[in-house]
């Protein structure tokens, strides 16, 4: 719904009527998932009313609920019944997917023009690449040490716009603030610090 109402050439918190973002509206609403669980932590049965006001809306647009399955596994769990095994499989495999169910976010890998001639660094022979928004930069530095030879990641700094990326950064912050919604893929570059010149 939120989305459907940026649509709409408006850049306003329905509610408060708070300005969102002036021009990209759409690119700064996130969910907040930690925030979310301590929430539903801290006010008891708060996360049953609103799963149960998602079936409500789903089963009023007569539409498959996508958390059925989930819910009847995790009653059963509560009641004590035992999971069937291929309803264990599922959740063993739910549990090691490595995010990717996360939104995923694209960029370009290359090195960066040290004052105008080539980089030092040689150009990475996949330099797409596809990571979970909750990837953190310090990640991304470490991949990139170990294909193009550089023994200590914290020797690398990686650019976006010509800003030096923070390390404990997630990628999905690195797209908001310094690429700021433009064109898909966006492009980091590397280089060695300056710090180790």
């Amino acid at each position: 719904c939120i989305v459907k109402y940026l649509e709409e050439e408006k850049n306003t918190c329905p509610v408060c009527d708070t300005i969102i973002h002036e021009s990209h509206p759409k690119q700064y609403i996130v969910s907040d998932n930690t925030l979310e669980e301590i929430v539903y932590k801290m006010v008891p049965g708060l996360r049953e009313r609103e799963l149960s006001r998602e079936q409500e809306f789903y089963e009023r647009k007569n539409l498959k609920w996508p958390k059925a399955d989930l819910i009847a596994s995790l009653q059963k769990q509560k009641l004590g019944q035992p999971e069937t095994e291929s309803e264990s499989n599922e959740y063993k495999e739910s549990e090691t997917n490595f995010h990717r169910d996360d939104e995923q976010i694209r960029f370009i890998l290359e090195p960066a023009a040290v004052d105008g001639a080539d980089s030092e660094l040689a150009a990475l022979t996949r330099k797409y690449l596809q990571c979970s928004q909750q990837t953190p930069v310090n990640a991304i530095k470490k991949l990139v040490a170990k294909y193009v030879g550089v023994s200590n990641h914290n020797q690398l700094d990686l650019l976006c716009e010509g800003s030096r990326l923070g390390k404990d950064h997630s990628m999905k912050f690195v797209y908001l603030t310094k690429w700021r919604g433009k064109k898909d893929p966006f492009l980091i570059n590397y280089r060695i610090s300056q710090d180790f010149r």
